[in-house]
C-alpha cells in the first residue's frame, strides 16, 4: 500500500479534522519521496554514463600510447606494423563490455574497433608494469577528484596524498596494488587474443 492509498483510506474513514491533515501530510511525503527517487535514478544514470565515458577514454588513451610505442619500436627495428585493420571489436551489452575477434557474421556498426598494440612485442612482465603505471595514473586522477569533492577522513586524505607520486617512486608494496589490476587487464587482453 502506498502512502497515497493509505491517505485515501484515512480520509474516507475520517473526513474531518486532524486526520484529514494527516492524510494530506502522507500525500506530501510520498510526493517528496518520489521526487527524491527520480532524482537518485537520474544521478545513477549520469554516474554510469560518466563511468562509460571514462572507461572509453582510458582505453583510447592506452591504445594511442601503445600504438605510439609500437610504431617507435617497429621503426627502430626497421619493421612496418599496420594499424589500419582492427584485431577485435568492443561492444556494450546490458551495461557491460565485451570484446570479440573479427568475424564476418557480426555487424560492427555499433562496435568500437580495437587495433593492434605492443602486447605481442612486450613480455608479460613489461606489459604488467606499463599497465600498472597506467592504473596508478588513473587512480591518482580518480582519488584527486574524490579528495576535492567528497568529505573523507583526515587519515584517508593523508594516506592518499602520500601516494600522489609517479609510479616509479612508489614502494614495491604500493606498486603491487596497481599490478593486481594490471594482471586482470592483461588476462582480459590475452583472452581476447585467443578468440
Amino acid at each position: 500500500m502506498t502512502a497515497n492509498e493509505l491517505a485515501q483510506l484515512i480520509e474516507d474513514a475520517y473526513p474531518r479534522g486532524f486526520v484529514k491533515d494527516a492524510a494530506n501530510m502522507l500525500r506530501q511525503q510520498e510526493a517528496v519521496l518520489l521526487a527524491e527517487q527520480e532524482h537518485n535514478e537520474m544521478l545513477i544514470a549520469e554516474i554510469e554514463a560518466l563511468k562509460k565515458e571514462a572507461a572509453l577514454q582510458r582505453l583510447s588513451d592506452f591504445t594511442q600510447e601503445a600504438e605510439s610505442f609500437d610504431r617507435t619500436a617497429s621503426h627502430m627495428a626497421d619493421e612496418y606494423v599496420s594499424y589500419n585493420e582492427p584485431v577485435a571489436w568492443m561492444f556494450e551489452k546490458d551495461g557491460a563490455y565485451m570484446c570479440i575477434k573479427h568475424d564476418n557474421r557480426v555487424n560492427y556498426d555499433d562496435g568500437i574497433p580495437l587495433y593492434t598494440h605492443p602486447a605481442k612485442t612486450l613480455s608479460d612482465e613489461d606489459l604488467i608494469e606499463s599497465l600498472a603505471e597506467l592504473e596508478h595514473q588513473q587512480w591518482m586522477k580518480w582519488a584527486d577528484t574524490i579528495m576535492q569533492t567528497e568529505k573523507i577522513s583526515d587519515n584517508r586524505f593523508a594516506r592518499w596524498a602520500s601516494c600522489m607520486i609517479p609510479y616509479a617512486e612508489l614502494s614495491e608494496e604500493m606498486k603491487e596494488f596497481d599490478r593486481e589490476w594490471a594482471r586482470k587487464a592483461l588476462a582480459i587482453l590475452r583472452k581476447a587474443q585467443e578468440k
